[in-house]
C-alpha cells in the first residue's frame, strides 16, 4: 500500500496464504485464508468506467489512526456464514477458494451504520470476505498508525450483525 495526496491504495496481488497445517488439520481447525485490506478504507472502482475520486481514504481523512483498522486476518466465506455467530465463522470458509483475495469486509460503513453487510451475499461474495480467527481464537489487524494488535473476533467486531455503533470508540471501520 502507499501513501499519498490521493490516498491509500492496494497493490496488486492474491490473496496471502498461511503455511501447511499440522497433520490431520481441516481449513476449519486453523482459519485458512489470508489477509485483506479494509474496504471502508482502501476501496477500489471499476477504471476506467468509475470516473469519480478514488474511493479509498487518505491518511488526513481518518481521523483517528491508531483506532481504524487497514489489514486484518480474514477468509472468503460461503453464502451460508450469514446471520451465523462469528465464533462459528471458521466454519463456513469456503474450501475452494478460502482466501479473501486483497479485501476484508467489516459490519458497518465507513460514515454511517445504514448498511448491514453481514446480512447479504452479492454475486461476488464481497459481504462474506470477513475478518477470520486465525491465531488463538482471535485475529491480528494492522492499524493506520502502523501498530499492529491481537483481538479476540467477538471484541474486533461486537454485537452482530452491525458490529459496534458508528462512532463508539471500539468501531474501528469509521470516520469517527
Amino acid at each position: 500500500m502507499t501513501a499519498g495526496t490521493t490516498g491509500l491504495r492496494r497493490t496488486r496481488r492474491a490473496g496471502a496464504s498461511i503455511s501447511a497445517p499440522a497433520p490431520g488439520q481441516k481449513p476449519a481447525d486453523y482459519g485458512v485464508g489470508g489477509y485483506g485490506c479494509d474496504i471502508n478504507v482502501m476501496g477500489w472502482a471499476n477504471y476506467p468506467v468509475h470516473t469519480g475520486a478514488p474511493p479509498s481514504k487518505s491518511l488526513s481523512e481518518i481521523i483517528n489512526p491508531a483506532g481504524t483498522f487497514v489489514i486484518s486476518d480474514c477468509s472468503q466465506c460461503t453464502k451460508a456464514v450469514i446471520k451465523q455467530d462469528p465464533d462459528t465463522w471458521n466454519n463456513f470458509i469456503k474450501q475452494d477458494t478460502p482466501s479473501c483475495d486483497w479485501q476484508v469486509t467489516p459490519p458497518g460503513n465507513w460514515a454511517d451504520n445504514n448498511y448491514t453487510p453481514y446480512n447479504s451475499h452479492d454475486q461476488w461474495g464481497n459481504e462474506s470476505r470477513r475478518p477470520m480467527p486465525r491465531h488463538n481464537q482471535g485475529l491480528c489487524v494492522i492499524y493506520a498508525d502502523g501498530h499492529a494488535k491481537w483481538n479476540r473476533l467477538a471484541q474486533f467486531l461486537g454485537p452482530m450483525p452491525k458490529g459496534w455503533p458508528y462512532g463508539d470508540p471500539n468501531n474501528t471501520w469509521d470516520n469517527k
